[in-house]
């Protein structure tokens, strides 16, 4: 928090390169609009900064937040920029012109303090000029509009730049609990270029907008057990490896009735939604399912609390969560039933919350309120470590 606060009275820019940044939140399949919102909210109310939200498309995107065009932005006064890392996955082999446009603007002026947000192992902070550069994906579209592209033409970079962007002063805005186990997990073949922060940056943004939400009046309308027409949900991505495998165990078979949202593996018993749902409609399809399964990669596991925990509080859907991604049990402590090791301890739930439609309703309100306390008994928002 006290880190945050010494911002008062800097210029501080929020971005993305590939992607306008999403701040409508409702209409968001994805957490990227949930953190940036919260981001914002945080910076602004308790730290009196306005962020500028920069932005590539031709009209700002929707958001209640002070939109300005990337080359309207003078970078050199600009203090710090705060990014959403993303996957350089190019659309048939080529950058957008108008991200190469930004990424050579943005690295040629700008002098100040990159702090990246790192949320998902899978999504760490990259030298695009590497990519062009030494992997040769030196292809570029021409946008004219919104789907028109022109002839691909070839990008023509420096090593300047790919030097610059490789020494820039950048700083790691981590949302879980254990850096170096994070980075030790993190590390994957298809991950090329990647740049590792010399100091990281705690941030509890999952507990923040965990209060915010859960302090929510909607939050509070609870279901009964009869109106439930599944046994658990899964929505996630198609992550594939050790956490497929493990919900494969869990829910691929004909004694749990399942759902999925995103990702459709269509197993046993099961219907599912193969793409995301707007995170304003969730709460139709969460209403309609007991548990809602938590299970994460490695680099999850004891260590980043992920949004789907305050999601399931938040639309009236049991959290059970698979032994590994949290072996201490400091999500829900004591709350051994809620947690599994193979689909007999799912079914073994299900049964004892049939048996008595009250529990269902008392265990809602006992995670939401866990949530609450621990976040009220540890509600510094940030703090620094040295790597």
């Amino acid at each position: 928090m006290e880190y945050f606060k010494q911002l008062r009275g800097k210029t501080v820019v929020i971005s993305r390169f590939l992607q306008n940044p999403v701040l409508d939140i409702k209409k968001s399949t994805n957490p990227g609009g949930l953190e940036l919102y919260y981001l914002i909210k945080y910076l602004r109310e308790e730290c009196g900064v306005e962020p500028i939200v920069t932005y590539m498309s031709v009209r700002p995107p929707k958001g209640d937040c002070m939109w300005k065009y990337w080359n309207d932005i003078d970078w050199k006064s600009v203090d710090v920029v705060i990014h959403q890392p993303e996957k350089f996955n190019l659309f048939g082999g080529g950058w957008k012109n108008t991200t190469i446009d930004y990424l050579v603007h943005f690295t040629k002026n700008y002098n100040g303090l990159n702090l990246i947000l790192y949320t998902d192992p899978s999504i760490l902070w990259a030298n695009p000029f590497k990519t062009i550069i030494n992997d040769k994906r030196n292809k570029m579209w021409y946008v004219s509009g919104r789907k028109d592209r022109s002839a691909i033409h070839t990008i023509d970079v420096s090593h300047d730049l790919l030097n610059k962007f490789e020494n820039f002063n950048c700083e790691a805005l981590f949302i879980g609990s254990n850096w170096d186990l994070f980075l030790q997990n993190s590390k994957d073949s298809r991950i090329t270029n990647g740049i590792t922060p010399k100091k990281c940056n705690y941030i509890k943004l999952t507990q923040y907008l965990t209060k915010n939400e859960l302090n929510n009046p909607m939050a509070n309308n609870l279901m009964s057990t009869s109106e439930k027409k599944y046994d658990v949900v899964y929505f996630g991505s198609n992550r594939g490896g050790v956490r497929n495998r493990i919900i494969k165990e869990l829910l691929d078979n004909e004694e749990i009735r399942s759902f999925f949202i995103k990702w459709n593996p269509k197993f046993k018993n099961s219907e599912g939604i193969d793409g995301g749902v707007p995170h304003a409609e969730l709460k139709q399809h969460l209403d309609a399912c007991k548990l809602s399964l938590v299970v994460g990669d490695i680099a999850h596991n004891n260590n980043i609390t992920t949004y789907r925990i305050f999601e399931n509080a938040k639309n009236q859907c049991l959290s059970v969560i698979w032994y590994e991604y949290d072996v201490n049990q400091r999500i829900f402590p004591g709350m051994d039933l809620f947690y599994v090791k193979c689909k007999d301890d799912i079914i073994k739930l299900i049964r004892f919350l049939d048996e008595d439609p009250s529990r269902y309703s008392h265990y809602l309100n006992m995670q939401k309120n866990i949530l609450l306390n621990v976040i009220e008994k540890n509600n510094n928002v940030i703090n620094i470590v040295d790597i």
